[in-house]
């Protein structure tokens, strides 16, 4: 089994000859490329990646524990195979288009700016989730529960309330328009 600790990873490309270690705790991983990489059954602690690719990479049973992810695009990633219990992140103006959080326990977690269109958060925990700046177009929330979620600044929100639980949700002026569309309600002024 191979350690990284506190290491700085630099415009490295893992794949099957440059695998990820298994364990990696404090590390910093920039302009790195897992683009396809099986990162299953890993374990990342407080560890950061800026600028990194992981669209379409694996990640059965990965554990992400306090982890950053700053300006990375992560298309088409299956989020729900993770480590539910080792799952702690906070993204920022990341582009994670068509992901699917299905059932994950997203309560430790956050989204500040970039983007989630067409990603699936169905029965997700997402209580306390902070969804900031965020474009959420044709996200889809069933069953999802929201209490204690903020959604400020967002676009393309749409959540129909009677198929979420949404006691204790916040949300600002702007996200309205999304809660109220299947009433056919509009906010004007």
């Amino acid at each position: 089994m191979e350690y990284a600790d506190d290491e700085r990873f630099e415009g490295v490309r893992f794949n099957a000859a440059t695998p990820v270690p298994d364990r990696c705790e404090g590390c910093t991983f920039i302009d790195c490329d897992f683009t396809e990489a099986n990162l299953g059954r890993r374990r990342f602690t407080d560890c950061s990646f800026v600028g990194c690719d992981f669209s379409n990479s694996k990640v059965i049973g990965t554990g992400f524990q306090g982890v950053t992810f700053d300006r990375c695009k992560a298309l088409g990633v299956l989020w729900e195979a993770c480590e539910r219990l080792l799952f702690a992140v906070r993204m920022t103006d990341c582009a994670l288009d068509l992901g699917s959080w299905n059932g994950c326990d997203l309560s430790r977690s956050g989204f500040v700016g970039g983007s989630l269109r067409e990603c699936d958060f169905t029965g997700a925990l997402c209580e306390g989730t902070e969804f900031e700046g965020v474009n959420l177009t044709g996200a889809r929330f069933e069953e999802t529960r929201l209490k204690g979620a903020r959604f400020s600044g967002v676009t393309g929100l749409e959540l129909d309330p009677t198929l979420n639980r949404v006691m204790g949700m916040r949300v600002d002026r702007d996200a309205l328009p999304g809660l109220l569309m299947r009433w056919g309600l509009e906010i004007e002024g």
